[in-house]
Parts: C-alpha cells; structure tokens; sequence
C-alpha cells in the first residue's frame, strides 16, 4: 500500500470551531459527539450527558459502585462500542506522564491496575494504536481532549489526554504531541483534537494564600493565564487560554481542533462541575464525573472491547516540563 502524505486531507476540512458549541448533544441517548470526529470513518468516540455519575470513587457503597459500572456499559453501547467489557481507563493521579497502551506490561504495577472493575491506567495521557479498544477517561471541570491521527502509513492512533490545571501547566497537550511524533511519526498537522467543556476563568478562583501551595513550580506558567485581582490579590485561572497556546505551539491546525466553550460550573443540567458542587457547601444532585470514549473499528467495523493488554515492553513518557507541581 502506497504511504499517505498527508492522511487527514480524505477528511473534510472544517472551519476552526474553537469558539462554538462544537458538541451535539442527544438527549434521548443521553450522550454528545464532536461534529469534528462525526466525519472521522470508523471513529467511535462520545461523551456522556446527563447520565448519571461515572466515576467510581465518587461513590462509597458497592451496590452505587455496581450502578457506575453498568451506566459506563450503557454509556459505551450508546456510542456504538460493543461488548466493552473491559475498558482501559485513564486513572490519572496527577503524574503528567503520557503512554502508550501497547508497551505496558504488567511488569509496571504502579502504571496498571486490574480489578473486577476494568483495566486502569495511571497517566495524564494514553494512546493506541489497537482497534475496538475503548479508551476511558472520567472528569469533571478539567478539559477532556480526544484525539485522532494518522501515521504517514496510513496507520491509525487514538488516544485522551486529562487536561487539567495540574497537566496544562506541565505542558500536557505539548508533551502528548511530542510522543505521538517520537513513537508514531505522526506529523501534527494530521492529528485531531476535541476538548470538552471545562470550569471557566470567571468561576476558577485560587484565593493569594493558597497560591504557592496549589501552582507549586507551574506559578509563573499560570501567571500569564490569570487575571489577578488588585484588591485581593486572588487569580482567576484561564485553562482555555493555556490549552490554546499549547496546542497552537504543537502545530496542530485550528481546523483540526474543537474546544467546547461551554463552562462546566454554569452547565448545572448538563455536566458535573466539582467546583459549583465545593461552593455550593453541600452534595448537588450533578455531583461527580462525566465520561468520554474512544475507539476506532477494525475492518469488519464492529467494535469489540478487547480483555487483554499486550505485553511488550513498558514505556512511560513523562513530560520534561515537569517538576513535582502541587495541584
């Protein structure tokens, strides 16, 4: 088979939708898409809405645990990822690492977790290039990016990317497109990215005294992405604008690129917000997290969740912006 040069030009080219409601929402299925990977062939992917929280560790009883389990199986059903009886789950827990499915191994215990629960990996980043693999990741006001590429080959890559606070200021988005170019040799103007809707800067308030303690060494990052209040001293955070230089730096084309705009902390109906649920002083009825999914389809065009990891050897990409930030 002849490379392609530039894989992505089979895809119909959209205007930059950074600035709109680029999510259609269903809400009979109870779950929103990109438009931009709408026109992706063999590309299931979703994101879910007003269906309950997602997120295990949200819950304390094992009955409520057994209710997440089976809305993540509806969830991803809902999409069209068939049979997803084991999901490989983004479990970030803060180290800003990016990986790659295929190299792990169970050799790295402190990367992978096993349970009647699913296969969960700790990264702020993972990719595959394993179709009818559904990839998982849970948030709630952190930006969730999906992510589609091409190979010179042809071949395909998907991956998510947990953008929070923390990750933006390790230069998570930069960091991702780095390794995608080091282990696949993806060139950036053949990657699609999706972010869906986070807290906005209006509502994402770190008050003076607790500045150093939760930007850590990320402060003067985070310094050019906040207004601070004269009076009071207090910033107000802008992860949109710190996601859109990165990925601007990345070389990834606006037309390739969607950010949801919506705020996660205004959208009470829509998605959970953990800051609107802190303010609020008391549990809110959208409390805990959202899911979004991806996966591409093999040639039969059916997707399968596989119950297995590869075991080739491990490979864990930690970003060099790095430097133990706080969240």
């Amino acid at each position: 088979m002849k490379p392609l040069n530039h894989p992505l030009e089979q895809i119909q080219r959209l205007p930059d939708l950074s600035g709109r409601f680029s999510i259609e929402i269903d809400p009979e299925q109870k779950i929103a898409r990109f438009e931009r990977l709408q026109n992706v062939p063999h590309c299931a992917h979703g994101v879910s809405h007003d269906g309950g929280n997602m997120a295990f560790s949200q819950e304390e009883t094992q009955k409520r645990k057994e209710k997440v389990a089976k809305r993540l199986t509806k969830f991803l059903e809902r999409i069209g990822i068939e049979n997803a009886i084991n999901p490989i789950t983004l479990a970030d827990e803060g180290n800003c690492a990016v990986a790659e499915l295929e190299d792990l191994t169970e050799k790295n215990s402190d990367a992978i977790q096993k349970n009647e629960r699913g296969t969960f990996v700790n990264a702020s980043a993972l990719f595959t290039t394993t179709p009818d693999t559904p990839l998982v990741l849970k948030v709630a006001d952190c930006y969730g990016g999906l992510i589609y590429a091409k190979t010179p080959a042809g071949k395909t890559v998907v991956g998510l990317i947990h953008a929070g606070r923390l990750e933006l200021g390790a230069r998570i988005v930069e960091t991702s497109v780095q390794f995608l170019k080091k282990m696949y040799d993806v060139d950036p103007q053949n990657i699609i990215a999706c972010f869906t809707p986070a807290l906005a800067q209006e509502h994402h308030v770190i008050r003076k005294d607790d500045i150093e303690r939760v930007l850590g060494t990320a402060q003067e990052y985070w310094r050019k992405h906040s207004t601070i209040d004269e009076e009071t001293g207090d910033w107000n955070i802008n992860m949109k604008s710190a996601l859109k230089e990165q990925l601007k730096h990345a070389r990834i084309l606006a037309s390739n690129i969607s950010i949801d705009p919506r705020d996660t902390f205004q959208e009470a109906e829509t998605f959970p917000s953990q800051r609107r649920t802190t303010q609020l002083g008391k549990p809110h009825e959208k409390a805990g997290r959202y899911a979004l999914a991806i996966a591409f389809t093999s040639s039969k065009g059916k997707h399968r969740a596989k119950a297995f990891l590869h075991t080739h050897s491990a490979s864990i990409f930690k970003t060099s912006f790095l430097n133990n930030p706080i969240r």
